[in-house]
């Protein structure tokens, strides 16, 4: 696990040997779970353990803050305190950056998921060989929110090449269109979380001068022979709403009359901007 090999660098070039990290029984519990997706059960298993003040390291607040905001994004802001208690123990793992910047970008303070991800993304380039594409989307994505990004500089500063996604991804942002096809296999990357795929879709939406051809991309999915997830037809089916009425304040309307069974995974902040934020109790 990255935290860990980085965790033992650090001991051996201040020490001068590898030493041997013991960890509570907890630990690898919360692991397991925790790489399984099973986040309410990481939340629980450490609220509710004797773990020892002394083995509460970076370890314990990476799970337990991250488990907090996969769970719910209503704990945001908690989850961002607990990362950076664990950055206390360890600075240099590229992981921590990253979920607080992607922490930031949900509540939109952009300024500081900017300096999150280049941290991210500094530290992914000292350690080669770590995967950077994740650091690498999420900084395009806050430079298209920013209304900042640029191809030529962003591809001469960052590999966009390693990731086709990506890549894709921006050459359409640039160039203000949008792709059915690309757009059909984005939601079948297994690469790719759900809100990620989401947010670049809203985006190329938003970018795209050709809103009519949007409206258009979005019935033939709907209506498709795709098998999108129930969450991914709710959100093209919200975004229909609002080309066709034009009126963002009438489309929220529209929207809250769904009811909570139509719309319990999909919260919208915006009629022009949709965020997978949490199920409604």
């Amino acid at each position: 696990m990255r935290l860990l090999k980085c965790l033992s660098v650090f001991l051996f070039l201040f020490v001068g040997c590898k030493i041997k990290i013991t960890y509570p029984s907890e630990f690898y519990e919360a692991k397991s779970l925790f790489e399984q997706k099973k986040f309410e059960k990481v939340i629980d298993l450490l609220e509710n353990s004797k773990i020892k003040r002394s083995q509460k390291t970076d370890w314990y607040y990476y799970f337990y803050g991250v488990s907090l905001y996969e769970k719910s994004k209503r704990y945001t802001r908690e989850a961002i305190e607990n990362l950076g208690i664990a950055i206390t123990f360890s600075k240099n793992v590229p992981d921590y950056y990253l979920y607080i910047g992607k922490m930031y970008f949900d509540i939109a303070e952009y300024e500081k998921a900017r300096e999150n991800f280049s941290k991210a993304s500094q530290l992914c380039k000292k350690n080669e060989p770590l995967d950077n594409k994740k650091v690498n989307l999420w900084l395009a994505l806050l430079l298209c929110k920013l209304g900042e990004f640029d191809y030529d500089d962003f591809k001469s500063k960052y590999s966009i090449s390693e990731s086709a996604y990506l890549e894709e991804f921006c050459k359409l942002y640039s160039e203000k269109k949008v792709s059915e096809d690309y757009i059909k296999r984005l939601f079948g990357a297994d690469s790719l979380e759900l809100y990620e795929k989401l947010l670049i879709v809203d985006i190329l939406f938003c970018q795209s001068s050709e809103k009519e051809l949007c409206k258009k991309i979005i019935e033939s999915c709907l209506h498709g022979n795709i098998d999108f997830d129930d969450v991914v037809r709710k959100f093209f089916y919200s975004k229909l709403l609002f080309y066709s009425l034009g009126d963002t304040e009438k489309c929220k309307e529209v929207v809250r009359q769904f009811g909570v069974e139509m719309i319990h995974d999909v919260y919208i902040l915006n009629c022009n901007d949709f965020y997978v934020l949490e199920k409604f109790n």
